[in-house]
């Protein structure tokens, strides 16, 4: 039903959890009934595509990538349902900012010479790359041909479950040659 206690719990789990920046508990029509932070019930998700499609009945729904309407700052969400038998009760949602995604890549490539990897949103946005670039990069690669290229190339897929929404793509491709050779 959520309110100071339920606020309450979800601040001491995300303390367990620090790569969750912000978890909330919605109800079924997006009114937020408690959070990590209390400012946190003070939006509607209903619009959010991954609250529309743990409502339509997915198990897990994970967000492209999303500036949050309580701190401004881009994250990506993860959703599952809260069921009483099978009906929805709510959506419990986990926001992770997108250092974190940056934080795996590095320590999962650091050791890797002449490697590098860019994690990308089915929009084209880049939500972490390995390495980092000094002034950032250009974070929109909508309508690139590199965005093209990784699209195109053969890839693997990792879907927990049967959550379609939830799949992660591995793609490789050629590094396009810089245009000054």
């Amino acid at each position: 039903s959520g309110g100071s206690r339920c606020d309450a719990f979800l601040a001491r789990f995300i303390a367990v959890y620090p790569w969750i920046t912000d978890l909330r508990v919605s109800g079924p029509d997006g009114t937020g009934l408690c959070g990590s932070r209390p400012e946190l019930r003070g939006y509607n998700v209903a619009d959010r595509a991954y609250f529309q499609r743990v409502i339509a009945g997915d198990e897990l729904a994970v967000s492209d990538m999303l500036k949050s309407r309580a701190s401004g700052i881009p994250k990506v969400i993860a959703a599952v349902p809260m069921r009483d038998g099978s009906e929805i009760k709510g959506v419990v949602s986990a926001a992770i900012e997108l250092q974190v995604f940056g934080a795996l890549l590095a320590r999962t490539l650091e050791a890797e010479p002449n490697t590098s990897a860019e994690l990308i949103d089915r929009n084209g946005l880049v939500i972490a790359r390995y390495p980092p670039v000094a002034d950032g990069g250009d974070n929109d690669l909508q309508g690139l041909s590199q965005l093209r290229a990784i699209r195109g190339a053969p890839a693997w897929w990792i879907c927990p479950g049967r959550a379609a929404h939830a799949c992660l793509r591995f793609a490789a491709c050629p590094k396009p040659a810089p245009p000054w050779r």
